[in-house]
């Protein structure tokens, strides 16, 4: 009987002391033993027993915070409204956790596991939203997956820093994911290999529609003009110079085609880089078609 209440104790004084350090957290910014311990009402000797330093507490409530995005995943995941409507409570959710929990993303990147975890449950709901943009074959698994911890890791960020009011910070991340979406979009290995692309971006690259997956395909196969009207080498062309220099690039291209007729189109290639090692795991492209806009502006 004592054994099972001290038991009982010690789990009631852990989770006095992980919602203290919680609050202490939100309030101050950075963790202080001493209030802690004082709104948990447990002695210091009682706070060290069960997390003898302060890294072990922070640990512990990342490992907590992690838990809870875990579970909004879960559930986020299983709503069956288009899939833009559950991108935006995914962002929400995830940017509202990184405020209130103050998960930094590059600490949870220390702690792989559980953030796998969550990039593992957000799967699903990536799986969707690749389809309705038509982006297609789906990237590899293991590629979908450093995408997915990415966008995870972008919602925590954007939450931890804008703990105040972080609403903004999540509208703004999800307006910056799906603008691009209704242009070309084509994603590239480091290399510059084609791995998945959708209808508009494969007519703007080749409109015979010879692309292939696992080729090399940094530039469009046609002549190729610079915005004075001046022919450009494929190097100069924005994906090119993304997958040579690993820096993003934006530019507006001619894209002219064996009757002679250009395709004016703006061109803005990404290097994505991993959030932990800044490794550059893919070249996201956007192509917009710019030739009206173009058209208009030579006739002012």
């Amino acid at each position: 009987m004592g054994t099972r209440r001290r038991r009982s104790d010690a789990r009631r004084n852990r989770a006095a002391v992980l919602a203290a350090a919680h609050d202490d957290l939100s309030r101050y910014g950075h963790l202080s033993m001493r209030r802690v311990a004082a709104a948990a009402d447990v002695s210091r000797s009682t706070l060290y027993r069960h997390f003898p330093t302060r890294s072990a507490l922070e640990e512990a409530l990342r490992d907590e915070a992690l838990d809870a995005a875990g579970r909004a995943v879960e559930a986020i995941v299983l709503d069956a409204r288009p899939p833009l409507a559950v991108l935006r409570r995914l962002v929400e959710a995830l940017v509202k956790i990184g405020a209130e929990r103050r998960l930094d993303p590059r600490q949870a990147l220390t702690h792989p596991p559980g953030l796998e975890a969550v990039g593992q449950a957000m799967l699903p709901a990536m799986d969707r939203l690749l389809g309705a943009v038509e982006v297609s074959p789906s990237p590899p698994r293991d590629w979908l997956h450093e995408a997915t911890l990415h966008l995870l890791t972008a919602c925590l960020d954007a939450g931890s820093s804008h703990a105040g009011d972080p609403r903004p910070a999540a509208e703004e991340l999800f307006r910056s994911l799906t603008e691009p979406l209704d242009q070309g979009l084509v994603v590239l290995d480091p290399d510059g290999a084609l791995m998945s692309v959708n209808p508009r971006a494969a007519q703007l690259l080749d409109p015979d529609g010879g692309v292939e997956v696992g080729e090399r395909l940094t530039s469009p196969r046609m002549d190729l003009l610079y915005e004075d009207g001046s022919p450009c080498a494929g190097n100069a062309y924005p994906l090119s110079a993304a997958v040579r220099t690993k820096e993003p690039q934006l530019a507006v291209r001619g894209h002219r085609d064996s009757g002679g007729v250009v395709t004016w189109v703006a061109v803005d290639a990404r290097p994505l880089r991993h959030p932990a090692s800044e490794r550059v795991y893919g070249i996201l492209g956007i192509l917009s078609d710019v030739t009206a806009e173009r058209d208009w502006e030579l006739r002012r």
